[in-house]
């Protein structure tokens, strides 16, 4: 996964009684978070990918 999602509210479901509403994220270390922030992984990748890419002036942040 490359950016983070999210189930709003009480949408994601329950678990096994009691039924207990389950709130999830799915940024778990991901480059982009939730919230469209680039992290370190974000800045890495970036970078690794410039040193193979014969793009390099059309990759920005």
């Amino acid at each position: 996964m490359f950016h983070g999602g999210t189930n709003f509210g009480l949408w994601s479901g329950a678990n096994d009684p009691p039924f207990q509403s389950d709130t999830t994220s799915y940024d778990y270390d991901a480059p982009l978070s939730e919230a469209g922030d680039a992290t370190f992984k974000y800045m890495y990748l970036r970078q690794k990918l410039m040193e193979v890419s014969f793009a390099k002036s059309i990759i920005v942040l």
